[in-house]
C-alpha cells in the first residue's frame, strides 16, 4: 500500500504546504484529524478468536466499529474548524431514504426498538422528525448509532443484522458518508489556510 493510499484528498498539499512554509506549530489538530481519518478509512476487517470472520457477529460489530471510527474523525474535524460536530450535518436524501424503509421501517423493527430502549430514549425523540421524512440529516443518525454502541446499548443482535445483508451495508454506508462529507470539508479547509498563508486563491 502507497503510503498516501487512505489519506484525506487534500492531506499532500497540505503537507507542501506545512514543508514550504516552514511551519512547526499550530496544526496539530489536522495531523490529530489525518490519522483518525486514515484508520478509519482504511478499517476493513474484525477478528476474533472463534469467531468465523464471515459471520454475523464480526462483521456487525465491523459495521458497527467503523461508524464509530468515522465519527472521531468527524470530531476532530469540527475542532479543527473550530465548531461543534452537532453543528455539521450531511444531507443525503438517498441515503436518508434507505435508511428509514430498511432500518426504521413502520417504526416495528428490531432497530426502531433498540433505539426506543430507556438508555436511548433520549436520541430517539431526537430523530422523530427524521424518521417522519421531514429531515435528510444522516448525521444525527450516525452519532446515534455511535453513541449506541459506545454505551452498550446497540449490539449486532439487538440491531438484527443476523442475515441482513442490506442493513450491514447501510451502516458501512452511513460510515463512508461521514468520512466522505469530513474529506470535502477539510479539503476546503486547506484551501483557505493556503489561501490565508500565501495571499493566493486556490484555483
Amino acid at each position: 500500500m502507497s503510503k498516501n493510499e487512505h489519506q484525506p484528498a487534500a492531506w499532500q498539499r497540505f503537507r507542501e504546504h506545512v514543508d514550504a512554509h516552514r511551519i512547526s506549530r499550530g496544526y496539530q489538530t489536522a495531523y490529530d484529524f489525518q490519522a483518525r481519518w486514515r484508520f478509519a478509512s482504511s478499517f476493513s476487517a474484525v477478528e476474533a478468536t472463534g469467531y468465523s470472520p464471515t459471520g454475523d457477529t464480526v462483521e456487525g460489530y465491523f459495521a458497527l466499529l467503523k461508524i464509530l471510527l468515522a465519527c472521531t474523525a468527524r470530531e476532530q474535524l469540527a475542532s479543527l474548524l473550530g465548531t461543534d460536530y452537532k453543528k455539521l450535518s450531511i444531507v443525503d436524501p438517498g441515503l436518508a431514504a434507505r435508511t428509514r424503509k430498511h432500518l426504521y421501517g413502520d417504526g416495528s423493527t428490531k432497530f426502531a426498538e433498540a433505539l426506543r430502549k430507556p438508555e436511548m430514549s433520549g436520541a430517539y425523540r431526537h430523530l422523530v422528525p427524521y424518521w417522519k421524512g421531514e429531515e435528510d440529516d444522516v448525521q444525527k443518525l450516525v452519532f446515534t448509532i455511535r453513541h449506541g454502541v459506545a454505551h452498550g446499548a446497540l449490539t449486532p443482535s439487538g440491531l438484527a443484522l443476523k442475515g441482513s445483508e442490506t442493513n450491514k451495508r447501510l451502516l458501512l454506508d452511513l460510515a463512508d458518508a461521514v468520512l466522505a462529507d469530513s474529506d470535502e470539508l477539510f479539503t476546503a479547509w486547506v484551501d483557505e489556510e493556503t489561501d490565508r498563508r500565501t495571499g493566493t486563491p486556490t484555483p
